[in-house]
Parts: structure tokens; C-alpha cells; sequence
């Protein structure tokens, strides 16, 4: 994977785009209100129609930001459902992206 690209507006894509060009659909932005809340569906390597929702909310509170994500919708996944949460959360699942994202936000202040 080169990079992932998140189109920040209701409607835009939220995909990863490989060295060669090719690209593939992780979801969907349903909701986007700056700076309070985001929603949008997830799905990174299965179709569309197991898309979970993701919301994330942002709350200012002392001096920084709070930041609050849900993921609901696992029953999509079928009978996959329990191993994959059970491995998301293994292998650090939004605690391990939100940190890199709040380092690469302290390394750009």
C-alpha cells in the first residue's frame, strides 16, 4: 500500500491506493461535521455490504481534545464476526491507529 486517502465530505471515499495506482473501497463518509463529529461506513477488504459505522466525536476538554469513536455493526461480518473483533482488538485496533494519528499531529505542531 502506497497510501490511504480519506475524502473529508458526506459522500467521499475513504480507500487505500496500492505503487501501481490500483484502488480499493474501505467505506464510505455518511456524516461530516467539522469539528464535532464524523460517521462513516468501514469495510477495508470485504464489500460494501458488511460496512460497520464508525462515529467519532470531538470534545474539547482541558486544554486538548477528547476523542470518542464507536464502532457498532460487527454482526455484519457473519460468522466471522467474533474472530475478527477478537483479533482487531489483539493487534491494538483504534487505540494503535488513533495513537499514530495523534503522533504524527504532535509531530506537525
Amino acid at each position: 500500500m502506497a497510501t490511504v486517502v480519506f475524502e473529508g465530505w458526506a459522500g467521499g471515499r475513504i480507500y487505500e491506493r496500492l505503487d501501481d495506482g490500483t484502488e480499493h473501497d474501505w467505506g464510505r463518509v455518511s456524516e461530516w461535521d467539522p469539528p464535532q463529529r464524523l460517521a462513516y461506513t468501514w469495510y477495508p477488504g470485504r464489500g460494501p455490504e458488511t460496512g460497520q459505522m464508525i462515529e467519532v466525536r470531538f470534545t474539547a476538554e482541558d486544554g486538548g481534545t477528547r476523542v470518542h469513536l464507536e464502532q457498532r455493526g460487527w454482526e455484519l461480518l457473519g460468522d466471522e464476526a467474533a474472530e475478527t473483533r477478537s483479533r482487531y482488538d489483539s493487534e491494538g485496533g483504534w487505540d494503535r491507529v488513533l495513537g499514530l494519528y495523534a503522533d504524527a499531529a504532535e509531530r506537525a505542531a
